[in-house]
């Protein structure tokens, strides 16, 4: 149980730092992230 949300937790922080980036980085990360998955 403890476990469970401990992980809920950590990506829920996780997915706000990736948020985070984005918006720091703005379209030159979203484009050079799309040319790198192409």
């Amino acid at each position: 149980m403890i476990r469970a949300l401990l992980r809920s937790v950590i990506a829920f922080m996780a997915l706000l730092a990736l948020l985070d980036v984005q918006a720091i980085a703005g379209p030159a990360g979203s484009a050079g992230l799309i040319i790198r998955l192409n």
